[in-house]
């Protein structure tokens, strides 16, 4: 039941209308009663009336008069005509002028008993006529929607049926091109209208969404005038109304553009990877015939630090002494430059084999202890006891150079007082190793910038001061990516310290 609806009843009785009034409040509706037409069009408001109840015999014009009025206006709410006089040909007036429904209230017991049920039907009826209404309208928007979408697209659109035939085609708009060449494709095969190649391809797509109800996509290429064209296919499936296979929907781009981009990309790549491989094999020839001759100079250099041929005086063996730094710092970067070379040639195999990491930890130290002491920076070690004798598959030589190079660096840019922390713990099913110093820090838009080789922060005396090749952490990059591994760095900014972590894969054994 509509309960709450708002009626709008014109009586000229008024004992009856308040009558009507109190039976229909009972039922939960609203009712204003107007006791005349004029008043009657005077209080209708569509927004405000839910149904209109007219009296057929009012004193300044009749029922009809009223509903032809309202009806003329445009008015959608639903009217019902009572009359005490009333009679098929009245009825039927009223229902063609648009009325929801008649009733007589000649016998007043049966009109009260039928007056609400006679409304609730109106208002039903109402409801289903402005549903299908509703829905009419946006049916017809969501087509108009739809012919606007495909018409603006430059794709094609094919549909088989369910024996693979072509039962509708839409091509793109003059100019474009296309796989379709014209609506004759309509009752045509894939081998009747595409190469055979491509038809297999279309064949090979048609099985599969029929056998497993999934969206195949592909490309493939047609010979045009002005040579190969590519296209990009979407088979989806087609349902019946039942729910089964009924064809398949071909959504055809045209990709050529792509193809073109993603050819010259090629290109571009492969050619760059050929200038690279070019530069590191220059750089790894100029290192082998510079590290020859440098050596011999550390040699020779160190034999005079050794005074064997005589002792220096205090002069001579501050030069001497700059010689060997200088010398062994240059051989260092040369040694930098020979292994990157490697890793970007692919000539670098790693040696794999169970590494106890916290093993190499502890040598790393021993290695640095020296430099740390000389800079007066402590060294802390953080391994926790189930991580102490874990082994992962790592090449032990080159997770050694990675921790040598972090410490070094932390060590190179930790002010004197300072310390440098490395801590071992599990992250993401790998064993993350960090180093983490209290020294001048990385300014956020630096950190990605400092694993590129020869980069160096700018612009900061206190890193200005500092001796280094700018491949330290470039290398050490490379060999954890080698392992499969990750290397990032983490800092607040500057004089805020960083962290340096990187990841080993733990393999079978240490899962």
């Amino acid at each position: 039941m509509n309960s709450g609806a708002r009626i709008l009843y014109i009586e000229d009785d008024p004992g009856l209308s308040r009558l009507v009034r109190a039976r229909l409040e009972g039922e939960g509706y609203r009712v204003e009663l107007c006791g005349t037409g004029a008043e009657g069009l005077a209080a209708f408001d569509e927004a405000l009336h839910d149904i209109v109840i007219i009296d057929y015999q009012l004193p300044d014009r009749n029922g009809l008069e009223i509903l032809e009025t309202l009806v003329a206006g445009g008015v959608k709410t639903p009217m019902v005509i009572a009359t005490g006089a009333g009679s098929e040909e009245v009825a039927v007036r009223a229902m063609k002028l648009g009325a929801a429904d008649y009733i007589n209230k000649e016998a007043s017991g049966k009109f009260f008993q039928l007056l609400p049920s006679v409304i609730e039907k109106a208002l039903r009826q109402h409801e289903l006529a402005m549903q299908t209404q509703r829905a009419q309208s946006e049916l017809r928007e969501s087509e108009e929607r739809l012919r606007s979408i495909i018409a603006s697209i430059d794709d094609a659109v094919l549909v088989t049926d369910k024996s693979g035939l072509f039962v509708a085609v839409r091509a793109p708009g003059s100019g474009a091109r296309s796989p379709t060449a014209s609506a004759g494709w309509i009752g045509a095969t894939f081998r009747d209208v595409l190469p055979p190649a491509v038809a297999a391809q279309f064949e090979s797509a048609f099985t599969a969404v029929q056998a497993g109800d999934r969206v195949e996509q592909f490309d493939y290429s047609l010979p045009s005038e002005n040579g190969e064209v590519w296209f990009n296919a979407k088979v989806s499936p087609l349902k019946a109304p039942e729910g089964g296979f009924a064809g398949v929907t071909i959504v055809a781009r045209d990709v050529t553009a792509r193809k073109v981009s993603e050819e010259g990309f090629r290109l571009a790549s492969l050619a760059a990877n050929a200038a690279s491989r070019a530069k590191s094999d220059l750089l790894a020839g100029m290192s082998h015939e510079l590290r020859t001759p440098l050596t011999a100079v550390i040699g020779y250099a160190e034999i005079l630090a050794n005074e064997y041929f005589g002792t220096l005086n205090e002069r001579q063996a501050q030069q001497v002494q700059i010689i060997l730094q200088a010398s062994r710092h240059l051989l260092d970067l040369i040694n930098d430059i020979l292994d990157i070379s490697k890793i970007e040639s692919g000539k670098t195999e790693l040696e794999l084999s169970p590494v106890r990491v916290s093993a190499v930890v502890i040598l790393t130290v021993d290695l640095l202890k020296e430099t740390a002491s000389r800079r007066k920076v402590r060294v802390i070690t953080r391994i926790p006891d189930d991580l102490s004798a874990l082994q992962v598959p790592a090449d032990e030589r080159r997770v050694k150079q990675v921790l040598v190079n972090l410490v070094s660096n932390a060590l190179k840019f930790t002010p004197e007082g300072g310390s440098v922390e490395i801590a071992m713990r599990r992250r993401d099913g790998a064993l993350a190793v960090s180093v983490t110093d209290t020294g001048i820090g990385i300014p956020r838009e630096e950190l990605e910038r400092i694993f590129d080789s020869f980069y160096q922060i700018r612009g900061r005396p206190s890193a200005a001061r500092v001796q280094g090749s700018g491949l330290g952490l470039s290398l050490a990059k490379q060999i954890v990516e080698l392992h499969g591994g990750r290397i990032w760095a983490e800092s607040q900014g500057d004089g805020k310290g960083s962290c340096l972590t990187f990841t080993l894969p733990l393999g079978s054994a240490g899962q």
